[in-house]
């Protein structure tokens, strides 16, 4: 059985069309205030989503460049990561940490080389649906995440980002079960997201 660890919060704020994503009443629409809002409410550390890239959609790359560099905290960048390109890019922009794609699983061999090119500043995405293996926002679907625990084991202690793909955006909780289950087969520091809304 695991230690128990020391519960860090790291608010999200997801990109779409220059946008922020989720916004339900519209306060926080513009990403500079949500930003803003976070820091304020002291947030010591922003993760931050370029849906579009994730989707395919284009990108919202200035913009994340500028919030990056004037958060005024450490910012993780994620959304459509990959290969060493994309690292790089938002590396450059002063990210300290950058979230690879669930759907860098979809080719084994180029995630153990981006895994082992990187350190603790290259975490790994991981999304799950109903225990399979996708990457959200898309179609794409890896197939049972059951056949796939050999190998990401093998990859040793690494920082994960593990999200409840089916609860993310819904704020309905995290899936437990999900994240148990990835706690028993992963090494390192595993991240939950999707679907946390509440103490």
């Amino acid at each position: 059985m695991r230690a128990r660890v020391p519960l860090r919060l790291w608010p999200a704020v997801d990109l779409a069309g220059g946008r922020t994503a989720q916004d339900l009443d519209g306060a926080l629409a513009d990403p500079r205030a949500a930003v803003a809002h976070w820091v304020a409410q002291g947030a010591e550390r922003l993760h931050l989503v370029d849906l579009d890239r994730a989707t395919g959609r284009g990108s919202n790359d200035a913009l994340m460049a500028e919030l990056v560099r004037s958060a005024g905290v450490p910012v993780e960048v994620s959304g459509g990561v990959l290969g060493a390109e994309d690292v790089e890019r938002a590396l450059g922009w002063g990210a300290v940490a950058v979230t690879a794609s669930s759907a860098l699983w979809g080719d084994p061999e180029a995630a153990r080389a981006l895994a082992a090119r990187y350190g603790e500043e290259l975490q790994l995405g991981l999304d799950l649906r109903d225990g399979r293996v996708v990457a959200r926002g898309t179609d794409l679907d890896l197939g049972p995440v059951t056949d796939h625990w050999a190998a990401l084991g093998a990859l040793g202690p690494r920082r994960w980002v593990v999200a409840s793909a089916g609860a993310d955006g819904r704020m309905t909780g995290p899936d437990l079960a999900g994240l148990r289950e990835a706690a028993a087969h992963l090494q390192g520091t595993l991240v939950a997201s999707g679907g946390v809304s509440t103490t």
